[in-house]
């Protein structure tokens, strides 16, 4: 609406009350002809043209009655339109405009209505705070700066069937803990609400605007089938036809979108520990689709795992088996494990350590194996088996090696009922033979040092032999 400029002529008054209805590629006008009966002209163009200068290009018509349409417009595209009254003998009206108009990107049986409400608990508006509406990846409008004083402001928007609608909070204001809101459609099923107290700076969450009542139901029930550090599988109850998705990192405005055949999404090339907003609609038709169904997941961590330096030690030997305990206690970044223990059997867990039982001797190559979210390792351990079937010893007893855990030096300290010969071998955990000593021992005590000094950290075996039998004992070089 515009008010008309001053009169020179009385005998032909101006139009005035110019108002006009847009859509996507033309616009109703209606006016007051204030007494007039004539013809009335009018002319529009490109904002800024000059009337009938020719200086941009423009277009003239003419009408007797008091309204008209201008069809063949642009899209999304403002112009200005003057109109002036022919009053025939007694000349013509002043102008009336130039009046600004512009089109949509739709047309008006195609617009959505949405509501803005904006509130503060502290009552004082937003102090500066703002929210930004994108519209398909362009900046449509910001609301909130308006918002300076009260507790609530709500305020009214038509957006296009099928537009994209990003929200992004804009600017924090002084008072960002006092802001809240919820952007809505007017039959509810869609909003985006920020609550008190969580107002942050950045991108809150993307929807379709969508007023039209869909022909095929909204997916339901998303969850997450498979997930990883870089990928992740989404699944939904819906339809039987094709689905559209979108998804986003949250934070981020670069929104990637896929399209499936069947009730799930498969996404890759995600970012580990990384939160996405997700939503998926069914096609319904060609130009139809189903409301779009919102959902939120994170994405699994991505820590590399440290094996450390497995090893194993062995707890005792009898007639018929010998128990072993394997140990990793400085792995790190796994979730479980598994370990073929070399004689068939395996086992598994989420510990750090695994005990087990063999009942044959021999040189055994375990496998450990240890998994994190998005990561496997294995290691080799061997191991060396002997003693199982030997008779206990009755002639060697008090058998002691020390210091143990050891830095190098290691005394073996034991006793004998009778003179015997005695060979000692030092095995490390791939059971490679590090030293080798025999020695005629007297009955009664004996001590024998061994320097392990230049021997890599880890754990030993100390092997013992009498023509008796063998006893074996474990030792631990730390550097």
């Amino acid at each position: 609406m515009a008010a008309f400029q001053a009169n020179c002529n009385t005998l032909c008054p101006n139009p005035k009350d110019l108002i006009y209805i847009a859509g996507k590629n033309d616009a109703y006008f209606s006016f007051d002809p204030n007494g007039n009966t004539g013809t009335f002209i009018y002319e529009w163009g490109p904002q800024g043209f000059v009337q009938a200068t020719g200086s941009m290009v423009s277009s003239m018509d003419s009408t007797t009655n008091s309204s008209f349409t201008l069809t063949g417009l642009s899209s999304n595209t403002c112009y200005d339109i003057i109109l002036i009254a022919d009053c025939g003998g007694n000349g013509t009206s002043d102008t009336l405009g130039p009046i600004p108009f512009c089109t949509n990107s739709c047309d008006s049986t195609d617009l959505c209505s949405y509501t803005m409400s904006m509130y503060d608990t502290y009552g004082d508006g937003w102090n500066g705070a703002t929210v930004d509406l994108y519209y398909n990846g362009v900046y449509g409008e910001t609301f909130g700066s308006a918002f300076t004083t009260g507790d609530s402001l709500i305020v009214d928007i038509d957006i296009c069937a099928g537009t994209e609608i990003a929200v992004v909070n804009g600017a924090q204001g002084s008072y960002p803990s006092e802001v809240y809101y919820t952007l809505s459609n007017a039959s509810g099923s869609q909003n985006v609400s920020v609550s008190a107290g969580n107002f942050s700076v950045g991108a809150v969450d993307t929807i379709m605007s969508n007023c039209v009542t869909p022909s095929c139901p909204t997916p339901s029930s998303l969850g997450v089938a498979n997930m990883g550090s870089t990928f992740a599988d989404i699944s939904w109850t819906g339809g039987t036809g094709s689905f559209v998705y979108h998804y986003t990192a949250l934070g981020s405005t670069n929104t990637k979108m896929g399209t499936s055949i069947s009730a799930l999404a498969s996404m890759t090339g995600l970012q580990p520990v990384t939160t996405y907003n997700f939503d998926v609609a069914e096609v319904c038709a060609a130009g139809d689709t189903s409301l779009r169904m919102n959902y939120q997941f994170t994405t699994d961590s991505c820590s590399a795992i440290n094996v450390g330096n497995p090893n194993y030690n062995v707890d005792s030997i009898s007639t018929t088996f010998a128990d072993i305990t394997f140990t990793w206690a400085g792995a790190s970044g796994y979730t479980s494990y598994f370990i073929n223990f070399g004689d068939g059997t395996n086992g598994s867990g989420t510990g750090s350590s695994q005990t087990h039982t063999y009942s044959a001797n021999g040189q055994y190559t375990a496998v450990l194996k240890l998994y994190g979210d998005c990561d496997t390792t294995s290691q080799q351990i061997f191991v060396s088996i002997q003693g199982i079937g030997l008779e206990e010893h009755s002639d060697l007893s008090a058998l002691v090696v020390y210091p143990n855990p050891t830095q190098g030096l290691i005394s073996i300290n034991g006793s004998l009922d009778q003179a015997a010969p005695v060979a000692v071998r030092i095995v490390n955990y791939l059971g490679q033979v590090i030293s080798t000593d025999t020695f005629d021992a007297q009955a009664g005590g004996f001590e024998k040092t061994y320097d392990l000094s230049a021997a890599a950290s880890g754990t030993y075996v100390i092997e013992i032999e009498t023509p008796k039998g063998l006893l074996q004992k474990t030792v631990v070089v730390r550097h």
